[in-house]
């Protein structure tokens, strides 16, 4: 039963999941913890919060205890529809329920702002977490910094960067390409170059998203021979289009 639960969580199919639950307590079995946090994870996947929110009532209805798996799976549904207030208020409930946050369920509640261009709110809620003795990681940093490049706020995002490298965290492709498409908002074409040329100084291999932003910001500002340099330079490198 568990083994089919699973199956149907990968690809989001929760009425599938449920059934499967069903199933289970038709024979006599009683669903533990991971089979509920199969079918919140089939939720996650789906970016249907309110279904998790009705199976996790009934796990605990069912007197299951609910895990920091099942709590991640929550937050990450409703970050997967970009609803910060849910998001934080199953966090913070976390919290209430004795479990401390992991990478994973702080990384979704940060996706939440992401998803919305809030910067200032990502960062208080890293900046929070730091304060309450959670080690800084790569992916949680990186999603702030992509969630101030998302809005256009270039120098709050390299402040970030800086702040990742202060940690004793090296960037990775994801840092520097957020930056990138931070300055190419902005139609700062000459500074995305140099964070790409960054990029490549630093041992990091560019991917075509990183090109093609370069590429179309030039595009964008007219600039056609520029354009067709840095595609020329993609190509180059064996970077398909």
């Amino acid at each position: 039963y568990a083994i089919m639960m699973d199956a149907c969580a990968k690809v989001g199919d929760t009425e599938r999941a449920a059934l499967w639950l069903r199933r289970m307590c038709d024979v006599q079995l009683r669903p533990g913890v991971s089979c509920f946090g199969a079918i919140l994870h089939s939720c996650a996947v789906s970016g249907a919060p309110e279904l998790a929110e009705h199976w996790f009532s009934q796990m605990t209805a069912a007197l299951v205890a609910p895990n920091a798996i099942t709590y991640n799976a929550v937050i990450d549904s409703f970050s997967k529809v970009g609803d910060v207030a849910g998001a934080t208020r199953w966090h913070e409930r976390m919290q209430q329920d004795g479990l401390r946050p992991t990478e994973v369920s702080l990384a979704s509640s940060l996706n939440a702002f992401a998803k919305s261009g809030d910067g200032p709110g990502a960062a208080a809620m890293l900046e929070q977490m730091l304060d309450a003795g959670v080690p800084p990681n790569l992916v949680c940093i990186n999603v702030v910094i992509s969630a101030f490049a998302r809005s256009g706020n270039t120098q709050k995002a390299e402040q970030w960067l800086q702040k990742l490298r202060s940690f004793g965290l090296q960037p990775d492709e994801v840092s520097l390409t957020a930056l990138i498409d931070s300055c190419a908002k902005r139609g700062d074409s000459r500074q995305a170059v140099q964070w790409l040329e960054t990029m490549v100084a630093e041992g990091l291999s560019p991917s075509v998203i990183s090109y093609s932003v370069v590429i179309n910001s030039f595009a964008r500002g007219r600039d056609a021979g520029e354009a067709v340099r840095w595609l020329k330079e993609m190509i180059a490198r064996k970077i398909r289009p």
